[in-house]
């Protein structure tokens, strides 16, 4: 079981190269227009897959925090709003580096036609520390895929 949130981002769609420093400056982005700004500690640090085009080697991702201390807060020019709805979901726990992460992707999206388990919804990465705060060896990453019911 997840539960639901709702969140301030940015979305972009980039090729699968590119996502790394994309993020990283949307990152960058959300920590001074939305964090500093209002003082915000987040409970959720959060990216969502909405589409991943593999023909074309792009996808599209949102970069979010979760905003349960501003609700009402105006957003700058770019930022979406957005929610997640509580849900069940299949977790894959990645620990190291982002750089690997495809790994969990595909271990995820394996186990799910293996045991022919119907997903629904947005794909999505919650952070439970950042580069900020530890090695790259020592990042937490939950990766979840939400089920159909």
């Amino acid at each position: 079981d997840i539960g639901g949130f709702s969140y301030i981002g940015i979305q972009r769609t980039v090729p699968n190269d590119d996502i790394g420093p994309a993020m990283a400056q949307d990152f960058a982005t959300l920590t001074d227009e939305v964090i500093h700004k209002h003082d915000l500690v987040p409970e959720q640090w959060v990216s969502l897959y909405p589409k991943m085009d593999m023909k074309k080697g792009e996808m599209t991702y949102i970069a979010a925090v979760s905003d349960e201390a501003v609700p009402g807060a105006t957003l700058p020019e770019g930022f979406v709003r957005g929610t997640v709805q509580p849900s069940k979901a299949l977790e894959v726990k990645h620990d190291g580096a982002y750089d690997f992460l495809g790994n969990a992707w595909s271990m995820g999206t394996m186990y799910l036609r293996a045991k022919k388990i119907k997903h629904k919804g947005v794909p999505y990465e919650k952070y439970w520390n950042h580069p900020q705060q530890v090695s790259k060896q020592d990042l937490e990453t939950s990766i979840y895929f939400p089920l159909k019911s």
